[in-house]
């Protein structure tokens, strides 16, 4: 036999289904375990662990943190069980931002750029901050993660687009030069806070959530600040 492998799985489907794989390719499966606490306990008889990112709710980072230290090599598997498909799952939700230019086009002349534009970021500052606040609660499956995610990427498509438009409008003849001067801003800026969140990840979305939670509270301070208050949510 190959090497002895833990599973550290909580879906039993799952747990087997990678029992079976292990079998396949000729590895030995030293137990498989769906709570942390045994995880913690399980003799030190296996060569490598497969570890699932949550279990039951809770991280497994603790116990890999265990494993590093003594050198026991393991592998994360993830993926709310959709396999090679998480993927595309994942990068579906990019097509928010295609239906909100499109949805944008067919509700600025009704409602204005300002109105729109403010009314979004509204939208978006409650919803992200409400899913930050749940994923302190729980672990979000991946429906509400997912649809999360889409809901506020269509909503930023609604923002900046509208927020670029505003921005353009004094510049006349300079126009140009501004536009590039805010697109390689954005992108840098982008870049930056991007890097910060990324910093943050502990497995789940709730570093993503809190991230547009605070910047879209700084957002809407910097949109008071220079539309005022009766600049805010105007039809134009």
């Amino acid at each position: 036999m190959g090497a002895r492998v833990l599973i550290v799985e909580d879906e039993i489907i799952v747990a087997l289904f990678l029992e079976d794989l292990l079998g396949e390719f000729g590895y030995e499966v030293a137990g498989v375990v769906s709570h942390l606490d045994e995880a913690m306990a399980h003799p030190d008889d296996y060569d490598l662990a497969l570890l699932d990112v949550h279990i039951n709710g809770r991280p497994v980072f603790d116990f890999a943190d265990a494993l590093a230290a003594r050198g026991t090599p393991f592998i994360f598997a993830t993926g709310y069980g959709l396999g090679k498909l998480f993927p595309f799952a994942f990068g579906s939700v990019g097509c928010a931002i295609a239906l909100a230019s499109f949805t944008n086009s067919r509700l600025v002349r009704r409602h204005g750029m300002r109105r729109l534009s403010h009314t979004a970021l509204t939208a978006h500052l409650g919803l992200s901050t409400t899913l930050a606040l749940l994923g302190t609660l729980v672990h979000l499956p991946l429906w509400l993660a997912l649809g999360g995610m889409a809901a506020c990427f269509f909503l930023y498509g609604l923002i900046m687009s509208n927020f670029n438009a505003i921005a353009m409008q004094p510049m006349g003849q300079a126009a140009g030069m501004a536009a590039s001067f805010t697109g390689s801003y954005s992108t840098a800026t982008g870049a930056l806070f991007g890097t910060l969140i990324a910093g943050r990840f502990d497995g789940t979305v709730l570093p993503l959530f809190t991230g547009f939670a605070v910047l879209g509270f700084c957002a809407s301070l910097s949109a008071l600040a220079v539309e005022g208050r009766a600049g805010l949510f105007r039809g134009e």
